[in-house]
């Protein structure tokens, strides 16, 4: 859910951490333009397992890349293990809470949209930065949590999932 600007200016702020701290970063994306422009070296994954390692260019041309992720037919069953992992996650957040959260993912761009903004924009040092970002989100996703959640939680599990369903396309519309 970013806009071209924002892909523009996470892909500086990777490589001003780079520079800043002199480490390695890590970068698990799936926005192939960011990880083109950004990565030196780039390891590919097809279901848990390395497919190819090597420079953006040569990942750009590999047959077994392409197979995994262009497709040969295949196409049905990798979707099928996307959404399959996609309720996992959900599982795993109503058992831990017994409330069905649309709304995680909203609050987390929430978090790292100010760490990008503070970095990037405001000009604060990244650690700082991401305390920042941290304890915007934690704000934010307390606010929902009183006003929007508690009120509704105990109606029931319908109730909850529309009403954050509400707030994470509230989130996402207001932040992209």
């Amino acid at each position: 859910g970013m806009s071209a600007h924002e892909t523009d200016d996470v892909g500086q702020l990777i490589r001003d951490i780079r520079l800043a701290f002199e480490i390695p970063v890590l970068l698990v994306e799936h926005d192939m333009g960011l990880v083109m422009e950004v990565a030196d070296r780039v390891t590919v994954l097809d279901f848990g397992r390395v497919i190819a390692d090597g420079t953006p260019h040569e990942m750009q041309t590999d047959p077994e890349v392409i197979r995994a992720y262009l497709g040969t037919g295949d196409g049905e069953a990798a979707m099928g293990a996307v959404y399959a992992l996609l309720a996992l996650g959900f599982v795993v957040v109503f058992r831990a809470t017994q409330v069905v959260n649309f709304a995680h993912a909203g609050l987390l761009m929430v978090g790292t949209y100010c760490v990008a903004r503070f970095r990037t924009v405001d000009g604060y040092p990244f650690p700082l930065a991401v305390v920042l970002g941290v304890a915007v989100a934690a704000v934010v996703a307390l606010l929902v949590e009183r006003v929007f959640v508690r009120p509704v939680v105990r109606r029931s599990v319908v109730a909850v999932a529309i009403m954050t369903i509400g707030v994470d396309v509230v989130l996402q519309t207001e932040i992209t």
